[in-house]
């Protein structure tokens, strides 16, 4: 048994797999975050520019951050988006940041949703704001940015104490 193809023995032409445009990467990653589709989002991420695009605008101004908080996708926030360097800094016009996306849709849970809708999905949007408001914390703190920290500190409620998964904590 031959590895090759009946049309390669006859010589036809074999085609690589193409590869996504800046465009075409940048909206299958905001569709697959908003979706929840995390098997995907890590496949794009697995792209050769993944990591070059991830934090680029799709044509409504939101990045892959901004859609999965829209989508409510703590995994994919937590698990791949921010470890691959996604910017929770970034405001998309109208939306804000990513962490104002979240908030608008915890809200909007509490206010329109039944009672088993809100108790299956508020935990997680609960968790996904206190991730992104960790994260704000955390990005200022690395970039040294005081009057961020102070701010975030008395103005938006954040201690800057909680740790992470290493044990670590923004203000160590």
């Amino acid at each position: 048994i031959h590895s090759l193809t009946e049309h390669q023995l006859r010589g036809a032409p074999t085609f690589a797999p193409t590869r996504l445009t800046q465009s075409e990467f940048v909206n299958r990653l905001g569709r697959a975050c908003r979706l929840g589709d995390a098997d995907v989002v890590a496949s794009l991420l697995d792209e050769r520019h993944a990591l070059d695009w991830l934090n680029l605008p799709g044509p409504d101004g939101a990045t892959a951050l901004h859609e999965a908080a829209a989508g409510g996708s703590v995994k994919i926030v937590q698990d791949l988006l921010l470890p691959s360097g996604a910017d929770p800094t970034i405001e998309a016009g109208f939306l804000g940041t990513p962490l104002d996306v979240a908030i608008d849709r915890l809200a909007k849970l509490q206010r329109t949703a039944p009672i088993n809708r809100r108790r299956e999905q508020e935990p997680d949007l609960q968790l996904l704001v206190c991730l992104l408001q960790t994260t704000n914390i955390w990005q200022a703190s690395l970039e040294g940015d005081l009057g961020r920290v102070r701010h975030l500190r008395e103005y938006e409620g954040m201690r800057g104490d909680e740790r992470n998964r290493y044990g670590g904590t923004a203000l160590h």
